[in-house]
């Protein structure tokens, strides 16, 4: 198992490539937020689980497959904790939400059918499946989107200033084009940007003493 940690060195790929980068920055740049709408969402299922496990802890079966066949595998929801783990775990990875691991509505006239029941159990699955897999998945999905964008637009407005405005003297390329020699003469000989930092470096190195 110890050897297993060794498969996280290659996560360096994300330290040497710029695009991953930006794509790693995008997740934590805003991971407050992604904290917090993720602790929500996890606070909402709880309310649902629990109060499943209050009204439907009946309804709830577990389903699994054999070959091609399926076969129930118990309820899910005799206890509190029980209830719980079937919401966390394969609810959450459900499209369909929490219904996909609870008995089918089922209305036959035959005037056994306790209406309100079933009334509530839809109430109960709908909202599940639309503020869970639909608004809480989307929400956490359009704060990383977003992050995505501002980073975006952060980069390419650093490509536009880099390619129109001095970086040293911060003189906008058309100055130089119309009076000087060009924008590409200055900022390659007169105002090169690494000469430049090299300079700052230098002072930087440089024994405050020796200043002249």
């Amino acid at each position: 198992l110890a050897g297993a940690f060794y498969s996280f060195s290659l996560l360096d790929i994300c330290m040497r490539s710029s695009v991953l980068e930006r794509v790693v920055r995008a997740v934590y740049q805003n991971f407050d937020a992604i904290k917090q709408t993720t602790l929500l969402g996890l606070i909402i299922v709880f309310i649902y689980a629990h109060i499943g496990y209050a009204a439907f802890d009946k309804d709830y079966r577990v389903v699994g497959y054999d070959d091609t066949e399926k076969r129930d595998e118990g309820n899910g929801c005799n206890s509190l904790l029980e209830c719980l783990v079937t919401h966390f775990d394969p609810g959450l990875r459900q499209d369909t939400g929490i219904a996909e691991y609870m008995s089918p509505l089922l209305i036959v006239g035959d005037g056994n059918t306790d209406y309100f029941h079933v009334g509530i159990r839809f109430l109960y699955d709908v909202s599940y499946y639309v503020i869970i897999s639909v608004v809480m998945i989307n929400m956490i999905a359009g704060i990383i989107i977003d992050s995505f964008g501002e980073l975006r637009n952060v980069y390419n407005r650093a490509q536009e200033d880099k390619a129109t405005r001095c970086f040293v003297c911060g003189v906008n390329a058309a100055e130089f084009n119309r009076r000087a020699s060009g924008f590409d003469k200055h900022v390659m000989s007169q105002h090169n940007m690494w000469h430049y930092l090299f300079f700052r470096h230098y002072l930087r190195k440089k024994d405050e003493n020796e200043y002249t």
